[in-house]
């Protein structure tokens, strides 16, 4: 499976990101970047090599331990962002089958992940490319600026 860009931009994350009110054209870019990155465009809802309970889910490869925190400590102190939770989250699934398979979900935690961040985001795509290795993917992580260039193509 592959997303489509397009589509998946205006169908998926425009709206949510906009009913975040955390839309812009660079948060949109760098939401896609991180998915081409992470999964490959979708093609992948389990990180490679990795045991049932750890490692990255669904296509923004976001580990348990990360969504835990977001939720704990950024969500939990804002009731927009909670009014949200509760609409993209199912309460019939749990953590891990909501990251792995809730495309809403995924794409509301990684917005709120990088939200969390500071620093604006950048207008270019190296630019996006070196904050998703930098805020997302971590020093420690495997990923380079030069996979999510190549795999945003």
């Amino acid at each position: 499976m592959s997303l489509d860009k397009q589509q998946f931009k205006i169908g998926i994350i425009k709206p949510i990101l906009k009913e975040m009110k955390a839309y812009s054209k660079e948060a949109s870019n760098l939401i896609w970047g991180t998915i081409s990155q992470e999964s490959l465009r979708g093609r992948y809802i389990r990180q490679i090599g990795c045991s049932h309970s750890v490692g990255g889910f669904g296509m923004i490869q976001m580990e348990l331990a990360t969504a835990k925190d977001i939720l704990n400590n950024y969500i939990e102190y804002r009731p927009n962002l909670q009014v949200l939770y509760h609409k993209y989250y199912n309460q019939e699934l749990t953590l891990k089958q909501n990251l792995t398979g809730n495309m809403h979900f995924q794409v509301f935690m990684c917005r709120c992940h990088y939200l969390r961040v500071p620093e604006s985001i950048p207008t270019y795509t190296k630019g996006q490319a070196m904050y998703w290795k930098k805020h997302y993917n971590t020093v420690k992580g495997k990923g380079t600026a030069e996979d999510y260039m190549r795999n945003i193509r």
